[in-house]
């Protein structure tokens, strides 16, 4: 929808009485595919969830097609070796207005980087879906970053019970 009167036939088409209409931020690469980043925070410290390439600017993990192309799991397997020296050093002081103005110890952001190199975030949310469930042989590069992800969320939550004596050691057993 290029026109504004595009935008208004299709508002005409439709039921619903409220919407929400944002100019599109065209942030694909070279290769006119389109990085979304799940990132999580853990008492500031940011570390890569997951990364989806896609053909389409809507991307969501499990429609991005990563488990039929072994070239987009390459690129995720590039960013995940090279995010702290990477994606989050390029971004780190988005990143810290982030986490302080959020000021909760633990929560996600999905986000992506412009053509000019701006962080553009999406969505920021405390219950955002981490998990080391994906095939092993097929994503060899996720066991070790998800580990990452959870020994930082162990040693915050020990910090915390650190915190308040005679509280129980925590045990904490990963996938």
């Amino acid at each position: 929808m290029a026109q504004p009167e595009e935008v208004l036939r299709y508002l005409e088409s439709r039921t619903e009485h409220n919407f929400f209409i944002s100019r599109f931020i065209d942030y694909s690469d070279a290769e006119n595919q389109f990085r979304k980043y799940r990132v999580m925070f853990i008492n500031g410290r940011p570390f890569l969830a997951h990364m989806a390439v896609s053909e389409h600017w809507m991307v969501h993990y499990l429609n991005a097609g990563m488990t039929g192309c072994i070239n987009k799991r390459a690129i995720e397997a590039e960013e995940m070796a090279t995010f702290d020296e990477g994606f989050a050093c390029r971004h780190a002081a988005a990143f810290k207005a982030i986490y302080e103005n959020i000021a909760v110890d633990y929560f996600g952001i999905d986000c992506a980087e412009t053509q000019d190199g701006q962080l553009l975030i999406f969505e920021v949310g405390s219950s955002m879906v981490v998990h080391g469930k994906d095939a092993a042989d097929m994503f060899p590069y996720k066991q070790p970053q998800m580990q990452k992800i959870y020994s930082g969320f162990h040693q915050m939550l020990s910090e915390r019970i650190g915190q308040y004596p005679g509280t129980p050691t925590l045990n904490v057993i990963s996938e």
